[in-house]
């Protein structure tokens, strides 16, 4: 099916006025700080996040990361647990669960890899709620993928093509999928603040050295994905963390 008929909602309602991702967020951002005005404390913590978080949104759109971009249907948790199979030989599947957070959202929300697939370990499915910190935690580990795990990113990769692997192993979108959530979703605690202020720190740094997605990660898999991995919130205390397990 070609993607360009999702690209403005004038083409579904005749007369309605065109959108494209940064205006959706600005909107999301606007309409967010209109409601904290009522909660003085609240409004004051928020303001200069949201005013960040604006911010970087037109500076993903100034660099074209946002412009033209597709929505399509969204889901924010496809892990293992959410999937249903028939037939394990063949596997066939048969149905997809949780779909309470579903949205409509830029399409490289639904690129988002599955790194369970290649580097899952079934201790992390029932302890990480999180789909952030299950992110981060999963990105570290795919530093040092057995052959087996390679071979199934491989397989994956080749099967969804240049265009998925885009929007999926970029570094902007790999942040901006993280803007999104916190624009969507709010701030529910301290360690929300706390990830936010690492990404809107990591997406400066990504603007001055403007890194680019040159070729799939099967084809240069050690550099591709340690530039990933550094690209990525907190990622030295992870790599001690783990290096003294």
């Amino acid at each position: 099916m070609p993607l360009e008929i999702y690209l403005t909602s004038s083409k579904f309602y005749p007369g309605a006025p065109e959108k494209n991702t940064k205006d959706m967020l600005l909107e999301a951002l606007a309409a967010w700080k209109q409601r904290d005005v009522k909660d003085p404390i609240k409004h004051i913590l928020l303001s200069t996040v949201i005013e960040k978080f604006r911010k970087m949104t037109v500076e993903l759109h100034e660099e074209n990361f946002l412009e033209g971009l597709p929505f399509c249907l969204t889901h924010p948790d496809l892990a293992p647990r959410n999937l249903l199979v028939s037939d394990r030989e063949k596997s066939s599947l048969s149905g997809i669960l949780d779909w309470d957070g579903a949205t409509f959202a830029p399409i490289f929300m639904a690129c988002e890899p599955p790194y369970w697939l290649w580097a899952y370990e079934e201790e992390m499915d029932e302890d990480m709620e999180e789909l952030i910190e299950w992110e981060k935690q999963v990105q570290y580990r795919e530093a040092n993928l057995k052959c087996h795990g390679m071979k199934l990113k491989k397989l994956f990769d080749k099967a969804a093509g240049q265009e998925y692997q885009r929007f999926a192993y970029a570094p902007q979108y790999v942040l901006a999928r993280r803007l999104v959530r916190f624009i969507l979703e709010g701030m529910r605690s301290n360690e929300d603040f706390q990830e936010a202020q690492e990404m809107l720190i990591e997406w400066g740094r990504i603007r001055q050295e403007k890194p680019t997605y040159i070729s799939p990660p099967e084809e240069q898999p050690a550099r591709s994905w340690r530039n990933i991995i550094s690209n990525l919130g907190r990622r030295l205390k992870l790599a001690k963390n783990w290096g003294n397990k």
